[in-house]
């Protein structure tokens, strides 16, 4: 498959995520899980060799970054309809549904303007 295929499969699966299961299941876990497959698609998105603006590169470098600290992250917690990610220093990084609606909606006229 083209890398424009493969990066449209892992944003289809991280908007099934949010339009579907996380309305069903309520557990804001489920928006790590949608950021985890779009993060998928970014080396996908890379080998398109798009122009790109710096507030999209800065996006793509958030997604990696919330990714990263996930790994690295001694605890995380469920708050208010949001993933709540906290670092070994204590700096919090929260995902909500709005934060994947954004980078989905980025991306998707990313890769539309091709």
């Amino acid at each position: 498959m083209n890398p424009r295929a493969l990066l449209l499969q892992h944003l289809a699966r991280a908007e099934q995520l949010l339009r579907v299961v996380y309305p069903l299941s309520q557990n804001p876990k489920v928006l790590l899980d949608a950021c985890k497959e779009i993060q998928k698609g970014i080396p996908f998105l890379l080998q398109l060799n798009l122009e790109m603006s710096v507030q999209q590169e800065a996006m793509i470098n958030e997604i990696q970054k919330i990714i990263e600290k996930h790994e690295q992250a001694p605890v995380e917690f469920s708050k208010d309809k949001r993933f709540v990610i906290c670092s070994p220093e204590y700096d919090l990084t929260q995902l909500s549904s709005q934060n994947i609606t954004h980078y989905l909606t980025e991306l998707r006229s990313l890769i539309s303007h091709e």
